[in-house]
């Protein structure tokens, strides 16, 4: 019928069986994707303890990703099995996303204080430009006035 829509290129319409093959391709693409996901993760782990055989261990930094990796791996131990029940065959990347999530989290206090202090210093600012105009010829005045405003702002 002409009163069909038709959004599929090709002229097909949005009838069930195009629902069905739409929910095939993304379910395919969902499947690539955590498959992907998995494979970067395995890579890494493998580079990190190929990294880890070689030398030193890689000192701090190797011990700043080992505790992002231990961190995954317990995330990933957690929810693995739980979703595999329900038939999530690729849980890779559903750990990826709770542990980014975690650390994110985790970091709020860290970015609070940073837009505070951004925000500070954007109200200080006109108070600055105008001790720098007062004292443009005279650095050493300019340094310890604008010095001045933080301490007594601060």
């Amino acid at each position: 019928s002409s009163s069909s829509l038709n959004l599929i290129p090709g002229g097909g319409g949005l009838g069930p069986e195009h629902i069905v093959d739409h929910h095939a391709a993304l379910s395919d693409a969902f499947a690539s994707a955590s498959q992907f996901l998995a494979d970067a993760a395995t890579a890494t782990a493998d580079v990190a303890t190929d990294a880890a055989k070689d030398g030193d261990g890689g000192g701090w930094w190797q011990n700043y990703l080992n505790l992002f990796k231990s961190g995954l791996v317990y995330v990933h131990s957690s929810i693995d099995g739980p979703l595999r029940s329900v038939g999530f065959d690729q849980t890779w990347g559903v750990s990826i996303a709770i542990f980014t999530a975690a650390v994110r989290s985790l970091l709020v206090p860290l970015s609070v204080q940073q837009s505070k202090s951004s925000e500070y210093v954007k109200a200080l600012k006109p108070y600055q430009d105008e001790i720098k105009e007062k004292f443009k010829d005279r650095k050493e005045l300019q340094n310890r006035a604008v010095a001045k405003l933080y301490e007594d702002a601060g």
